[in-house]
């Protein structure tokens, strides 16, 4: 039987969803500035998150933090902005259906940094899914030159930019809660009230 099927809905419905995801993205930054929908998203995004944090009563909790912690939230909010500005701005100009598998291959250079910073080794069914990445944008490259479609520009440099710093913000993760034991709910909000003063 084949290892995935029980998930197989699941990871149908998380795709769905961040292919709608990625279709608001691309409509919030039709017509509009990218810095504004940037900067209100995540002041909504935080919002939400510090009053909730603050009704469940675990905000006292989620307030303490080292000063080798913060510089280590720091340096996250530096990452993950920069890579949403870079993405958002490439994906003002490009299509979507340019932009949206670029950014699909988030996950390839997150497993490869992986392997190489921390040592992992990749099963089979990983490999398989590396294989499988890999052939599939040899097939777009492939399909796209028959467009007309050349990966160059600014925008392309923006997503791949984009992209790149976010696997490198999600190798940071690794960093901070399995190697400096940050707490999650600590994480989450140093970085949700960091990034939106970053953008801002």
């Amino acid at each position: 039987m084949f290892p995935f099927a029980p998930f197989a809905a699941p990871i149908l419905l998380s795709a769905l969803c961040l292919g709608f995801y990625d279709i608001a993205k691309k409509s919030s930054v039709n017509g509009n500035s990218v810095m504004p929908v940037l900067f209100f998203s995540s002041l909504t995004g935080t919002a939400v998150f510090v009053a909730a944090l603050f009704f469940a009563g675990k905000l006292p909790e989620a307030v303490g933090c080292s000063a080798k912690e913060g510089a280590g939230y720091a340096v996250k909010v530096l990452l993950v902005g920069t890579s949403w500005i870079c993405t958002y701005y490439a994906l003002r100009e490009l299509p979507i259906t340019i932009a949206a598998p670029i950014r699909a291959s988030s996950p390839l250079w997150t497993l490869l940094g992986g392997i190489a910073l921390y040592g992992e080794t990749p099963d089979r069914v990983r490999l398989l899914g590396m294989g499988l990445i890999f052939a599939g944008y040899a097939i777009f490259t492939v399909v796209g030159k028959k467009e007309g479609f050349r990966p160059t520009g600014r925008a392309m440099v923006l997503v791949t930019a984009g992209t790149l710093l976010g696997s490198a913000s999600a190798l940071f993760d690794e960093c901070l809660l399995g190697v400096w034991m940050c707490p999650q709910l600590a994480v989450q909000l140093y970085f949700s009230v960091g990034i939106t003063v970053f953008l801002g």
